[in-house]
């Protein structure tokens, strides 16, 4: 049996997926889908934990539109247009990393949740699960052997003078120095962004729209006010970053962000 002073930094999934409470329930449900997840943590502006949407809180509330969609010939309206905040739970029960696993398992099993955002100084830094403490429970602490791990990668970010920075980790293969440029594109059909980053000493063709890309050691940043404003977008805070075969390229989703594609 596990010891009593194992803590939920030890069970804990640290690259959680977050949602706005402006978020359209259908692209939490995508998002759900997309990466084979029960639960997501919604957040403010600055972080801060708001509340928590489910499966089962979208189930519930898309039930009537389903049943409804079965019973007639005609063909099926779409779903509601509702957003987060009108079917999550608000003020979740939280804990800590230092939180000890059977101090977890208490909340979870006497409030009958299935989950609880982790935070630390009033940011969430985690999830964990009811599932994740009936694997320690099972495995003495070990995770799932089928459990596939990933690194967590710090998603893109938009500020507000429209610059886009992005984690050097994400271009492994490129050397993050003076004389980089980037291209940026965009797919309105995905509603998705492409990035490329190259090196002028190394492209032998002049690319159109290229620009030119502040880089440190860890991190480049890429203005993209004018790359917006052709196409009519109004992105601020972060973005998913999806690594791509090609060296160099990644594509930034825009899931995380209720305005992406609702300009003001």
């Amino acid at each position: 049996m596990p010891g009593e002073q194992a803590t939920v930094r030890e069970i804990m999934v640290t690259e959680v997926r977050t949602v706005f409470p402006e978020t359209p329930v259908v692209w939490a449900a995508q998002l759900m889908t997309k990466h084979h997840i029960r639960h997501l943590v919604v957040i403010d502006n600055l972080g801060g934990i708001r509340g928590v949407i489910t499966e089962r809180h979208i189930l519930k509330h898309f039930s009537p539109w389903l049943t409804k969609g079965n019973s007639t010939t005609e063909p099926a309206a779409p779903p509601p247009a509702i957003q987060v905040a009108d079917i999550m739970t608000e003020s979740p029960s939280t804990v800590t990393p230092d939180t000890p696993i059977p101090k977890a398992a208490e909340i979870l099993a006497t409030k009958k949740i299935g989950c609880l955002p982790v935070e630390n100084s009033g940011q969430v830094v985690g999830i964990v699960t009811a599932v994740d403490v009936l694997r320690y429970i099972a495995g003495d602490g070990v995770a799932g052997h089928e459990e596939e791990f990933e690194t967590y990668m710090p998603p893109a970010f938009l500020n507000k003078d429209r610059e886009l920075t992005l984690p050097g980790a994400y271009f492994p293969d490129t050397k993050l120095q003076d004389g980089l440029q980037a291209v940026l594109s965009y797919a309105r059909k995905t509603k998705r962004i492409g990035v490329k980053l190259f090196s002028i000493a190394e492209q032998r063709e002049e690319v159109l729209g290229c620009r030119p890309v502040k880089a440190t050691e860890k991190y480049v940043t890429i203005p993209a006010g004018d790359f917006l404003d052709y196409h009519n977008l109004n992105v601020r805070g972060p973005l998913e970053v999806e690594k791509t075969e090609e060296p160099g390229y990644v594509i930034l989703s825009p899931v995380l962000s209720p305005t992406f594609h609702n300009p003001e």
